[in-house]
């Protein structure tokens, strides 16, 4: 899934600084939550888009915990994923747990075992949901579903 929130410009902002991609992040969380209460999920699509490139970011940042980086990407990952799902945009939701799982084994592969129980359980969650969105999938009338099923790639 290619980058399509964030400029290249604030990207590379944030990059550069990491405490502001946190609070770019938690502002962008926040944002959301109020346009997701209102049901306005097309409005609420880039806040949790940014929030979640943000998140990506700081999975490679030496000044932040990895564990902060890992729950702040499942979270995110999780927001958007169910704001494609509401908006019938299934594989784009699919793809946004895929990609968030492939980081986070990434992680877990070259990082120490500290971290490892916190990523473990980042993405059995991250599993579990991929599961539960494809058991809604498959509750949708055939002539309803926008995407075909796609095998799951890890």
């Amino acid at each position: 899934m290619s980058s399509h929130f964030l400029c290249n410009y604030h990207r590379a902002w944030l990059t550069a600084h990491p405490q502001a991609a946190v609070a770019h992040l938690q502002q962008c969380i926040h944002s959301a939550s109020v346009l997701r209460q209102a049901g306005a999920w097309s409005r609420a699509l880039p806040h949790l888009g940014s929030a979640f490139e943000a998140a990506t970011l700081l999975l490679d940042c030496v000044e932040i915990d990895l564990q902060l980086a890992a729950t702040e990407l499942t979270s995110s990952a999780l927001l958007l994923a169910d704001n494609y799902y509401r908006m019938s945009h299934f594989h784009q939701g699919r793809e946004v747990v895929n990609q968030s799982i492939t980081l986070l084994v990434a992680v877990q592969q070259r990082d120490d075992v500290f971290s490892s129980v916190r990523l473990s359980g980042c993405i059995n969650l991250l599993h579990k949901k991929l599961t539960d969105f494809f058991s809604l999938e498959r509750r949708q009338p055939a002539d309803q579903r926008m995407f075909k099923l796609s095998p799951v790639v890890h």
